[in-house]
């Protein structure tokens, strides 16, 4: 058995303290993530992570608890505390340090092949799995190289991905895991914990149902434990490299909504790295939550995101998205713009109502689906994000609520929201509303609020006083005092036009 003098992986790393434990053996490695998920260590383990500074007080506390257990050594990447130090001396516990250059997943191959070549007989060598890591890192061929080991099943149940994983020529046992819930799978066989950044990230389940009373072999347990540590490093390499993808489709995305892709060469070759292909042309569609007093949801949408994420894609598969600060931005594709609209349109409605009775049940919140005009070229895809704003923006003040907005339907309004953009439009809005607006801020009054109903109900005083649920001689008062405030006849179809157009851009937040 190996000690961490004779340690060769070790040798090539600084040893900040802890001089007097270098004779301690070593009988396994653990990533300093396993521990912080409370998994069982032992005196021969040798634990390996990288130290985070976040953590740095929580993990002082655990590794005194650690230390006190007699560990054979720890060794860690980054900026290590003085506490540290002082501790593995006083506790004579080696600490090594790894420097940034070397990448944590080959030290921890190196130690434990050392290990294996030390035990060989008794334990399961990591090589299998070391290469398939460096290969592909497919979770179902890591399975297999378990199955190939220890002669038996093997399972993983996939707790993000939702995915199953089964390695095994029992058709009893392919059964058990593809149809029976997962309680009742844990209660039938033997299983593993597996934590990925200290959350569960899924099931080991061993099929010893042939020998549940039979303790594991140093093999089954040292192979088992190759295994959970190469689902858990395929999962982070995964992770990190969805990480990467995502970072690229978001800057995609981004640069496509605010006019950066200037050349179709550019767009073509950017989108092929990810697969995406914008050959029928390019419709944006935003998404944002809407709360119950009218506000947008930006926690709501943080909270609601996967949700809303995962049910647009299952419609729309072959979309692209960003996550903005107030509302999540799609890229669609038509399958075929000229034939296909109205399917696609529907299928924009669907999902819609599939989201929003989702988002009210589980958040009490509506989803505004806003959709821009279909753009053949994909260069103008800014064109379609404008336009899908403006449909936003339109959606959020009509009278008559709205789960879907379609710019190329808004009909008048898509004018008004091009016209309320200028300058003049505001003059406009001031000259013709400002002294409403300033007699109601003075005395709390509702002659603007009036004035809406009134243009509504063509100047029928009594309709309006109907609508509004009030005397009609208090809105009578109400004609009269706006009137004279705008110098306004409502008998001169002029003016009734300026007050109607007046309102529809102060609604569109010209004012």
């Amino acid at each position: 058995m190996s000690t961490v003098r004779t340690c060769k992986t070790l040798a090539s790393f600084p040893l900040l303290a802890g001089e007097k434990g270098l004779d301690k053996k070593i009988d396994k490695v653990m990533l300093l993530d396993d521990v912080r998920t409370g998994r069982e260590f032992s005196l021969g383990s040798f634990i390996v992570g990288r130290w985070a500074g976040d953590n740095g007080k929580s993990d002082l506390v655990l590794l005194t608890k650690v230390f006190n257990s007699g560990v054979a050594g720890v060794a860690f990447q980054g900026n290590l505390p003085l506490e540290l130090v002082r501790l593995s001396d006083e506790q004579g516990i080696p600490l090594f340090h790894i420097s940034s250059d070397h990448v944590l997943l080959d030290v921890l191959f190196d130690l434990r092949n050392e290990l294996v070549a030390e035990e060989k007989g008794l334990y399961s060598s990591f090589s299998p799995f070391a290469d398939i890591l460096l290969d592909d890192g497919d979770i179902e061929r890591i399975l297999w190289a378990l199955r190939d080991a220890i002669k038996y099943g093997v399972a993983y149940r996939d707790m993000i991905q939702k995915k199953l994983f089964v390695a095994s020529y029992s058709d009893e046992f392919k059964e058990h895991v593809k149809i029976y819930p997962l309680k009742e799978v844990m209660r039938l066989h033997e299983h593993v914990e597996v934590r990925v950044g200290g959350a569960v990230s899924g099931y080991l389940i061993l099929n010893r149902s042939h020998q549940p009373k039979r303790e594991l072999t140093i093999f089954e347990r040292s192979a088992v434990e190759n295994t959970l540590i190469a689902v858990k490093l395929a999962i982070e390499k995964k992770i990190s490299a969805q990480k990467v993808e995502r970072n690229y489709i978001d800057e995609f995305v981004r640069d496509l909504i605010y006019n950066k892709v200037q050349r179709m060469e550019e767009l073509e070759s950017r989108s092929r790295t990810f697969g995406w292909s914008p050959v029928n042309g390019v419709v944006a569609v935003t998404l944002e939550m809407i709360t119950e007093s009218g506000e947008s949801g930006e926690r709501e949408l943080q909270v609601f995101f996967s949700t809303l994420r995962s049910k647009f894609l299952a419609f729309f598969p072959k979309s692209i998205y960003t996550l903005l600060t107030k509302s999540v931005v799609f890229l669609l594709s038509p399958p075929d713009p000229d034939s296909g609209a109205k399917t696609f349109q529907n299928n924009i409605v669907k999902v819609a109502e599939h989201l929003n009775e989702e988002a009210m049940r589980e958040l009490r919140c509506q989803i505004l689906v806003s959709v821009g005009g279909y753009k053949p070229d994909p260069l103008n895809t800014h064109e379609s994000y404008r336009e899908a704003i403006g449909a936003q923006r339109v959606a959020k003040l009509l009278s008559h609520a709205q789960n879907v907005v379609f710019w190329e339907f808004l009909g008048a309004m898509k004018l008004l929201s091009m016209i309320s953009q200028n300058h003049e439009a505001a003059l406009f809005c001031h000259n013709m509303l400002d002294k409403v607006i300033e007699h109601d801020s003075g005395c709390n009054g509702e002659l603007l609020e009036t004035l809406r109903v009134l243009s509504k109900c063509n100047w029928n005083i009594k309709h309006a006083s109907e609508a509004m649920k009030f005397h009609y001689n208090t809105i009578k008062y109400r004609n009269k005092k706006i009137n004279e405030l705008l110098n306004f006849d409502p008998e001169n179809s002029d003016h009734r036009f300026d007050i109607a157009l007046a309102l529809k851009l102060y609604d569109l937040g010209v004012f």
